[in-house]
């Protein structure tokens, strides 16, 4: 049975997030079940799309639960809520980030940490200019559901303790705002243009609503993860350009990455994440020397000037995160005795979760669901 309007009510208010409201009038907002799935009766294929997406497991991943029983332990209930409050806010009943958390937001109180407005009330938001109401709900065209600052409410923010995410800032100061690119430009790439809805014959612009990021799509089918990782590689090699040259005196390697991307690389969870470089040197004997991590992007938490794995076990973070437009260089000097002419294969790697991460948070076993992206191989010379 579908829930009534008021037991929704009740359940979006025991997330302490803001609604601003329901649905007053027929065909006005949403007029009966406004989770994902009763979207997903008409809305087929974003549904799918959304279903195997980071947003709808957001709230129910073995890395958010285990981090946020972590926080609760090391920091407390009301820190664990804080995280609460965007990876699960219970628009819609959904368990995840749902439709409504998108499409009937109305704004935010800041464009921080959640602090999201939503009113089930007021026609659904898309991005068309000749929007068609149904008999679930009315249609209008809505800027906010393309404007970063939607996106941001989520990915900017401010503790609880050590825990600083600053997406939106770093967009913003990169300029690629000014030319009219959006979050959505690269997360939700447009695809076949087609039917938004079951019953529908008109043609629209469509955008993948499998929301690409970084993160695996806990849980999936073995189908599901290689398309996702196949996604994933793609936005990574957008984001991410890697150079390697031999140096003027011929006696060691020049190493470069570059940041394409909006925001720093990497940004968000960067607590979780790791980019690196490794380099492996072979002379003109065949004689091999490795050198791994030349170049290591990632906030690593720090407790008395020690690596720890978790941010809840530290009191720093040492952050090496590339802003949006950086570039880092290094020289990797050639080993003596390495026989001239050498020869070198430079290969640029991301995870979304670290494996020490996924050890201390006792998710060692899911290690197998995370994959480590080649993003680029250079090999000097050519």
């Amino acid at each position: 049975m579908r829930p009534t309007k008021r037991r929704q009510s009740e359940a979006l208010l025991a997330w302490t997030l803001v609604v601003s409201g329901c649905a007053s009038s027929p065909g006005l907002g949403i007029t009966s079940d406004a989770s994902a799935t009763a979207c997903g009766e008409c809305h087929t294929s974003e549904f799918a799309a959304w279903s195997t997406s980071r947003l709808a497991s957001s709230g129910t991943s073995p890395v958010f639960e285990a981090l946020a029983a972590n926080v609760a332990t090391a920091w407390g209930e009301p820190a664990r809520a804080r995280c609460v409050t965007c990876h699960q806010p219970g628009f819609g009943g959904d368990h995840g980030i749902g439709c409504v958390s998108c499409h009937s937001a109305t704004g935010n109180l800041a464009t921080r940490d959640g602090l999201l407005t939503v009113d089930l009330g007021v026609p659904i938001s898309g991005p068309f200019s000749d929007p068609a109401s149904t008999p679930a709900h009315g249609s209008r065209e809505y800027a906010l559901l393309e404007s970063p600052d939607l996106c941001g409410t989520c990915h900017e923010v401010t503790g609880p303790g050590l825990l600083a995410e600053t997406t939106l800032d770093e967009f913003n100061a990169s300029g690629l705002a000014d030319g009219g690119t959006s979050c959505a430009t690269c997360h939700m790439p447009e695809i076949a243009p087609g039917a938004v809805s079951v019953g529908q014959t008109n043609t629209r612009t469509r955008s993948d609503h499998s929301f690409v990021g970084v993160d695996p799509p806990w849980g999936a089918s073995p189908a599901e993860q290689t398309a996702a990782a196949s996604r994933t590689l793609m936005l990574l090699r957008m984001g991410l350009a890697l150079g390697a040259t031999t140096s003027g005196d011929g006696q060691a390697l020049d190493v470069t990455v570059t940041n394409q991307a909006g925001h720093a690389i990497p940004t968000g969870a960067t607590y979780l994440r790791g980019v690196w470089v490794d380099v492996d040197l072979t002379g003109a004997d065949g004689a091999a020397s490795p050198v791994p991590s030349v170049i290591t992007l990632d906030s690593q938490p720090m407790l008395e000037g020690q690596p720890v794995a978790l941010l809840t076990q530290a009191d720093s973070v040492d952050s090496s995160e590339l802003a949006a437009g950086g570039t880092i260089s290094v020289r990797v000097p050639y080993p003596a005795g390495l026989t001239s002419p050498v020869t070198a294969v430079v290969t640029l790697r991301a995870r979304a979760v670290r494996a020490d991460v996924l050890d201390a948070l006792g998710l060692g076993d899911s290690g197998a669901e995370v994959p480590t992206h080649e993003v680029a191989v250079v090999r000097v010379p050519e």
